[in-house]
């Protein structure tokens, strides 16, 4: 006997197939394979590079594919609660996560926002699949080693899916704002600064004259090792200036990483004395229509430090929009209210820890 399918079991032509997805877990960030829906893939890059080759850390990615196709990725980060408490950008996970189990960080911590990156697709569930299923698979690699779930720095869109994704209950508290300034792809920069709000055109018109009454030709350098070693001074001014402890050596580590972690794409934003020396300066990463400020270096001192602060961090970018094809200027976390009396758009971000089996 001959069995044929019936034909309403036959997808009609041109009709979508249905693809499973597949998670694993790998020890590499792969290439990006799209536009995105969730998330920055240099940031995971980033993030990934920090710890890859740390002993304190077990860490890996978890790649979704959709038919071979690269769809999402989450990072997860094993490791004793010393090792968060030892990390700047951990610490508040162990802070946050009773009891003395081991941890395991769910997203990147790279410009100090997490969550996961995950493609774009016509069909908006697809999307939330692959962001479940990376948490999902999460949730059975931290259950295997005994290890408590936590998640920092999600951005808001993801927070839903973290949320119901897990099975276990979860405490969420609030980590700030994330901020982007987003400039219209018709009319550019004029474009951006006409639609504002009357007094947040005025910033920006202050932020101009501040800028001209310095005194400081503003310049874009390629960043190089002697730029690096250069402004290290002025980075680890205000981070410690900002509370986290830094040192000039331990800057210099950080800005080489991450150059490293961007060839092609890095980029300085620099004010510089008549004699040369080097007074203000702006790192960021371009590419594409992004453009992503890192970290500013100022004096501990300076008669004019609120002007300068002004000229590197939105007015020296601003311009650089002007001449070029820039569609987002990321301008991360910290110092929120300066950043939304300029139209930043701001995402908030939240701390997520999930209750163990005995908290159930």
């Amino acid at each position: 006997m001959v069995t044929v399918d019936s034909p309403r079991h036959v997808a009609p032509p041109g009709a979508a197939v249905f693809h499973p997805l597949t998670v694993t877990m790998e020890e590499a960030v792969p290439p990006q394979p799209g536009a995105l829906r969730y998330g920055d893939w240099a940031h995971e890059r980033e993030s990934h590079a920090e710890v890859a080759n740390d002993p304190r850390w077990e860490s890996g990615c978890l790649v979704a594919r959709r038919a071979g196709e690269v769809t999402g990725v989450l990072l997860v980060r094993a490791g004793a609660r010393e090792s968060f408490v030892a990390h700047y950008a951990t610490a508040p996970a162990a802070a946050l996560a009773p009891g003395s189990e081991p941890l395991l960080l769910l997203g990147g911590t790279a410009r100090l926002v997490g969550g996961a990156a995950v493609t774009a697709e016509r069909d908006p569930w697809r999307v939330e699949e692959t962001l479940h299923a990376l948490l999902a698979h999460a949730e059975v690699y931290a259950g295997d080693r005994g290890h408590r779930l936590v998640a920092l720095n999600v951005p808001h869109g993801q927070l839903p899916g973290f949320l119901t994704a897990e099975p276990r209950p979860a405490v969420v508290t609030g980590a700030g704002l994330w901020s982007v300034l987003r400039i219209p792809a018709e009319g550019g920069v004029p474009a951006f600064l006409a639609g504002l709000p009357r007094k947040a055109r005025q910033t920006w018109a202050r932020d101009a004259r501040d800028d001209a009454a310095l005194g400081l030709a503003p310049a874009v350098e390629p960043l190089s090792p002697r730029l690096i070693t250069e402004c290290a001074d002025l980075v680890a001014a205000v981070s410690t200036g900002n509370g986290v402890a830094d040192d000039p050596l331990l800057a210099e580590y950080r800005i080489g990483q991450w150059a490293a972690a961007h060839p092609g794409t890095t980029l300085a934003f620099t004010r510089r004395a008549a004699d040369g020396r080097l007074v203000g300066v702006c790192l960021a990463r371009h590419d594409g229509g992004l453009l992503d400020l890192y970290e500013v270096g100022l004096p501990a001192a300076h008669p004019t430090r609120r002007a300068l602060y002004a000229a590197m961090v939105f007015a020296a970018p601003l311009r650089y929009a002007r001449e070029h094809p820039v569609r987002s200027i990321v301008l991360g976390c910290g110092h929120p209210e300066p950043k939304r009396i300029r139209g930043a758009v701001q995402t908030p971000l939240y701390h997520v820890v999930y209750t163990t089996g005995k908290e159930r």
